[in-house]
């Protein structure tokens, strides 16, 4: 999410967060899912195998 983006959620919601702690925090979020998917996307098929 590009930071600009977070801070006008930060607004619209009227979280108690400041603007650098807020994109801080999303960026870290978006950082761990980004890394969540790559692994998903090493792991193997669980597709079962037709005999």
């Amino acid at each position: 999410m590009p930071p600009l983006d977070i801070i006008d959620l930060i607004e619209k919601l009227e979280l108690p967060a400041e603007s650098d702690e807020a994109v801080a925090v999303i960026c870290a979020m978006d950082d761990a899912w980004i890394r969540w998917k790559d692994s998903q996307q090493k792991k193997p098929s669980k597709a079962k195998v037709a005999h």
